[in-house]
């Protein structure tokens, strides 16, 4: 996630000096270049996709089972369903972050 901000932070601040430069069409210049800017800067980002393949079977189970903790009272019958319901719930949603990224952060 800090990775994700500096890339952020790098990018948007590139496409405020394209704009300041450039107008409008600087904007977009200065959003392209800080992006690549970013990428090519940032060799130790791992997006989460990534880390949950490369996190040992052991950890993603724990993983799993502190999730379904979040969720087990909660009755749904499809995949698209429960994903709705958290979408819409903003404090079940933040449970579920907040147990992720402090899964996560043992491993980084």
């Amino acid at each position: 996630m800090k990775n994700s901000v500096k890339g952020g932070i790098k990018t948007g601040g590139c496409a405020v000096v394209g704009g300041l430069v450039g107008g409008p069409p600087g904007f977009a210049v200065g959003a392209a270049i800080g992006g690549i800017y970013s990428w090519k800067t940032s060799d130790d980002f791992k997006p989460l996709p990534q880390i949950l393949r490369e996190m040992p079977p052991a950890q993603l189970d724990k993983l799993l089972k502190s999730v379904m903790a979040i969720l087990v009272h909660l009755k749904w019958e499809t995949v698209e369903g429960l994903i709705d319901y958290v979408m819409k719930d903003i404090p079940l949603k933040k449970a579920i972050i907040d147990e992720l990224k402090r899964r996560v952060k043992t491993l980084t």
